[in-house]
């Protein structure tokens, strides 16, 4: 955010206008491309004053302040021509505006402080608290816009970033020009937003007032990630960039689109209805164009190579398996040695039996003998 003397730099080449002429300029400052607009159909037909602007202006879709300010050409154009500082000036306003009516106060304190800010014959100047200052035109059907020099009226020195004081009086004074007539605005039942449609300033509030109530801004160029960039004076240092006339604000991002838009063919995607994929082949059903997906031609072929193939809806037929040779069979396990063979045991001899008569003889087992009995 911009400080309290960043803002008062901002401020001071309007701190010391009416009232009713702030409100509407704070919230203009909120379309700085609509700014440019209304500036070059006020320029293009002079011949419109009056309520026959009023009606002209009231057929394009401007924010009601930017078509309350073609009322005054002379505001109209210094805003277009230091659109640099009506940027930065839109953004304070959008983003800090109870502190940048805070900064009108000062300053305007600071111009009575001087002897440089009281009632005229043009403005009425009205001590309405000790810390609010009102200005109201001295003539409720005509205003008059003061013009003085930022550097001189208040006493000290102030800079507005990117606002031209170059063909500004050198005085502390305020100058008038040619007063505005406002009572055809005031009592033109065609359009709400004129002079008498209820512009003013709730300095006890923070607020710009429209139609007696809150005036809300529905600019998308100074909120979140669409914050306008011109190369604001306090950011990125340096004063602005110099206007260029015929510049326009950034796109829109995100879900704002400006008026009128339209998305292109396609979504923006390269060819046809392909999605972007690269075009190979031809078109039909078979090409990158078509509906085969990008795959090589062949027509219907699945993108297989042309020739040698079946005939168009003709389906391959399975070719035969191929046996599989049947397992060699496994070798038979060698057999296992047999265990030795133990020899039988030798016979033992019978034990000797001693008798007296000697020995008996062993009876014969043989067959053919008589056994005694």
């Amino acid at each position: 955010p911009l400080t309290s003397q960043e803002l008062d730099n901002i401020a001071s080449p309007i701190a010391l206008y009416p009232d009713q002429l702030i409100a509407q300029i704070l919230g203009a400052s909120t379309y700085p491309d609509q700014i440019e607009d209304a500036n070059n159909f006020v320029k293009s037909n002079p011949s419109l004053q009056g309520g026959n602007l009023m009606q002209a202006v009231d057929q394009h879709d401007w924010d009601p302040s930017v078509k309350a300010l073609t009322q005054f050409p002379s505001v109209l154009d210094q805003m277009a021509v230091n659109q640099a500082w009506t940027a930065t000036l839109g953004d304070a306003s959008f983003n800090q505006q109870p502190a940048l009516m805070a900064s009108i106060q000062n300053l305007r304190a600071q111009a009575q402080a001087t002897g440089n800010l009281k009632s005229s014959s043009q403005l009425q100047v009205v001590q309405e608290s000790p810390q609010t200052i009102v200005i109201q035109p001295a003539n409720p059907d005509v205003v008059y816009v003061p013009q003085y020099n930022p550097a001189v009226v208040y006493g000290t020195p102030y800079d507005p970033p990117g606002y031209s004081t170059g063909a500004l009086i050198t005085t502390g004074i305020l100058a008038f020009g040619l007063g505005i007539a406002v009572g055809a605005a005031i009592h033109n039942s065609c359009c709400g937003w004129g002079w008498g449609g209820g512009w003013g300033m709730g300095w006890h509030s923070g607020h710009t007032m429209y139609q007696n109530n809150i005036y809300v801004s529905r600019s998308v160029y100074f909120s979140g990630a669409n914050r306008y960039n011109y190369r604001r004076a306090y950011y990125g240092g340096g004063r602005p960039s110099p206007y260029r006339p015929g510049f326009r604000p950034p796109p829109y991002h995100g879900s704002s689109r400006p008026p009128g838009y339209r998305p292109p063919p396609n979504n923006g995607r390269p060819g046809g209805n392909n999605g972007g994929r690269p075009p190979i082949g031809g078109g039909g059903n078979n090409g990158g164009g078509g509906n085969n997906g990008g795959r090589p031609p062949g027509g219907n072929n699945g993108g297989r190579p042309p020739g040698g193939g079946l005939p168009e809806g003709s389906r391959p037929r399975p070719s035969t398996p191929v046996a599989r040779p049947a397992p060699a069979p496994r070798p038979s396990p060698a057999p296992r040695p047999s265990p030795a063979t133990r020899p039988a045991p030798a016979a033992r001899p019978a034990p000797a039996r001693s008798s007296g008569g000697g020995s008996r003889p062993a009876p014969s087992r043989g067959g053919g003998g008589d056994r005694k009995r």
